[in-house]
């Protein structure tokens, strides 16, 4: 069984993904193969459209479950939040100093998504988005001051509060 993992994830806990692939490999008597890809375009490139498996972002299962028929099996308690981040030089004081900047994030993910929609929704555009490969790229890039503002993803709780709970079905 082909298995993706969010980039994101793969990056901040490698070896928990690759023990817990040759845990369920064993329990189940099923060959989990994992991929380590930390860059989101050869994830969306490459390791995505082979899943058979994913723990992802929730726009991408979404995307997975109208597409290719996915079925959501888990999912956490955790409220997804978007943060806005400046370069340190720019002023950051206000939600309407976006307006008309540069902003740098991630193609295809939901705090990329959200993040635009509270801008919307405040009637404040950014003159552009520049997509980026990765958060560290995105994060780069505000500092090189090709892109002033970013827009990431955070959980309004610890990581270790995390606990799957099941999906109820219809």
């Amino acid at each position: 069984m082909q298995w993706s993992v969010c980039p994101h994830d793969m990056v901040k806990q490698l070896q928990t993904w690759l023990d817990l692939a040759g845990y369920l490999q064993k329990r189940l008597d099923e060959h989990f193969a994992i991929e380590p890809i930390t860059d989101f375009t050869l994830f969306y490139e490459q390791g995505l459209p082979k899943a058979e498996l994913a723990f992802i972002n929730p726009l991408d299962a979404w995307h997975l479950v109208r597409e290719r028929g996915f079925v959501p099996v888990a999912r956490t308690e955790l409220d997804d939040e978007v943060v806005f981040i400046a370069h340190p030089e720019e002023p950051a004081d206000r939600l309407d100093a976006l307006h008309d900047q540069s902003l740098a994030a991630v193609d295809r993910q939901f705090a990329t998504c959200l993040g635009l929609y509270v801008l919307q929704q405040q009637g404040l555009r950014p003159r552009e988005v520049v997509f980026c490969s990765s958060w560290v790229q995105v994060i780069r890039a505000v500092a090189r001051r090709c892109a002033f503002w970013l827009a990431i993803s955070r959980f309004s709780r610890q990581p270790e509060q995390f606990k799957p709970h099941p999906i109820p079905r219809p």
